[in-house]
């Protein structure tokens, strides 16, 4: 369920007439499990401990129940704010549980314990790579020439015959969107990469509230609608830039939206590469919208199998 006063942000504006964007009285948040000296900390929620008669209901520090979903949204609604004071990977009431081997079975379900065995014990020779081509940023002049004439000329192609395509992640700043628009026409996937790309980087993962997120990623993805004629439905994917995971506002906000998957989580790096990755350390459980994980690869290995 999303609240109106989860969508309605008044940090950041931009004329839907012509890409101009500015950004003013950012609203910053804190993760209050861990205060700082002076600060008040935040009590603990009770969730199941309350004992709520409505079902799918948790507690807060003061008994008040709301309904689960409400906990480390991004949104306030405790009267003492303990819904979001405790969403650190060590408190995160939506965390995801152990991976049981005896209920999770092939082909619904995988368990890996260190995330290097593939699917169906398969060999690593016998299985064709997938190659997924991306790209960041601006797409403009600068680099319109290598796009155009070099990488996508048409002279590449897949075992199949079709020339290879890549999925562009398009922030707003110096783009031109005509450019966007001929990668869209000519079979490229078009994906959002935020409006400002600002910056401190860990201020998307750890101050970008609900409606950050909403401005950042919607925004973009209405910008691109707008300018390059990209059709909604087809803008799928999203990338965070810095590669700086936002938590549970984030992907609410995708699940709100509809976006499909997210491709800004990077998987350690495993000699062999991870399959096709752990989320040991994932606090969240793995709902919702898809992730694709971005594999670290060595040069000096020679292979990437």
């Amino acid at each position: 369920m999303l609240r109106t006063n989860q969508v309605e942000s008044k940090g950041l504006r931009f004329d839907k007439t012509t890409p101009l964007v500015n950004r003013s009285n950012v609203v910053s948040t804190v993760l209050a499990s861990n205060p700082t000296c002076g600060e008040t900390p935040v009590p603990k929620p009770l969730l199941d401990e309350a004992e709520c008669e409505e079902e799918n209901h948790w507690g807060c520090a003061d008994g008040t129940c709301l309904p689960n979903e409400y906990f480390c949204d991004g949104s306030v609604d405790c009267p003492d704010e303990s819904d979001e004071g405790w969403c650190d990977a060590q408190n995160d009431p939506n965390a995801a549980l152990p991976c049981e081997t005896h209920r999770c079975q092939l082909p619904d379900c995988f368990c890996s314990k260190d995330g290097t065995q593939i699917p169906g014990r398969l060999e690593p020779q016998s299985v064709p790579q997938m190659i997924l081509l991306s790209f960041d940023d601006a797409i403009n002049f600068e680099n319109w020439e290598l796009f155009s004439q070099h990488l996508f000329k048409g002279n590449k192609r897949n075992p199949n015959g079709c020339p290879i395509k890549a999925t562009f992640f398009v922030s707003h700043p110096f783009t031109n969107y005509q450019y966007v628009q001929k990668l869209w026409n000519d079979g490229h996937e078009i994906a959002v990469h935020s409006v400002t790309h600002q910056g401190p980087e860990m201020w998307w993962s750890q101050n970008a509230t609900i409606e950050d997120w909403f401005d950042e990623m919607v925004g973009q993805a209405n910008i691109i609608n707008r300018f390059a004629s990209v059709r909604m439905e087809e803008i799928r994917g999203i990338r965070v830039p810095f590669l700086r995971v936002g938590w549970n506002r984030q992907f609410l906000m995708m699940k709100e939206f509809g976006f499909v998957y997210d491709a800004s989580m990077v998987a350690p790096f495993t000699n062999p590469p991870s399959w096709p990755i752990h989320w040991i350390t994932m606090p969240h459980a793995c709902t919702g919208p898809t992730k694709l994980p971005v594999t670290q690869l060595s040069r000096s290995l020679g292979n990437c199998y």
